[in-house]
Parts: structure tokens; sequence; C-alpha cells
């Protein structure tokens, strides 16, 4: 959605942007937990490193149109990627403008209009080891998208 300097979506789209947690450098604020978890599901066969291979294996559910060219540069043009590269990348990034839930669920929803792909997001959940969305599970997921869609709108 485009919004107009001084609209009302763009002063609400950057209250929330103004609340996500930043590091030292003013980037985006990432745990080391939290990429120990990223880390796990990027690497289900436990082989301690990351290669273009198991990336594409497990975002290409999400990203069906992503190009090497893009793969590389997650993979920072390196072969493989250890817990430790991933962190180094990741702990003191200067990433801002960007909120990670929200362009988490863009993924599932890419019009913005509060309405999930069902059938993608259920791919990802297999895909990403996490068994069978339950419809239950699917209805939580729905009323979090819409409450983060309206968030972002005028």
């Amino acid at each position: 959605m485009m919004h107009r300097a001084g609209s009302p979506g763009l002063m609400t789209e950057q209250v929330a942007l103004d609340k996500v947690k930043k590091n030292a450098k003013g980037g985006i604020l990432v745990t080391s937990e939290e990429i120990s978890t990223a880390f796990a599901m990027l690497d289900p066969d436990k082989t301690g490193q990351l290669t273009l291979n198991s990336l594409k294996k497990r975002l290409g559910v999400l990203f069906p149109e992503m190009t090497a060219k893009e793969y590389r540069f997650l993979m920072n043009n390196k072969k493989e990627l250890t817990i430790e590269d991933l962190r180094e990348l990741l702990m003191e990034n200067e990433l801002n403008g960007f909120d990670p839930i929200h362009d988490a669920f863009r993924v599932f929803d890419p019009d913005g209009k509060g309405v999930l792909n069902e059938d993608k997001l259920r791919k990802a959940f297999v895909s990403f080891g996490f068994g069978e969305l339950s419809d239950e599970e699917l209805e939580i997921l729905k009323r979090v998208r819409i409450k983060l869609s309206k968030s972002f709108q005028t």
C-alpha cells in the first residue's frame, strides 16, 4: 500500500516500525536464541551448515520465484554458512524501516488485504517440519494477520 508523506497511513506505519526493538547499531534486534531457532529450521538434517541447496529447499516453498543470485546474497556469497556465520551477519545488522513480523505475514498475504493464502501457509508449515496446520491454528493465524493488517491501514 502506497502512502503520501504526512498521510495518516504512513504515520501509522511509522509508529508500528518505531516499536520494532533495535540493536546497538540501530538495526533490528535479533537475539542469539532467535538465530539458533532459525538455523535449526533451515538445517533440519542438523549438519551444522547451511548450503545454497538446503536454503532453496526450505525457502523455495515461500519464494518460488527467488533467483540463484538472491540465494547467494542470503548466503553472503559463501558456499556454506555455520550458525556462527549467521550470528555474525545478523547480530549487528543495520536494517531499519522493516517490521519482521509484518513482513513475514506479507509472504502469505502479498496484496495486504488481510487474506492469507491458506494453501501456501499449510505447505510452509509442513515444509518447515511443524506438521499439518489444524483448522483451529489456521484461524488463529488469520486473526493475527487481520489485526496486523489493520494496524498498517489508514
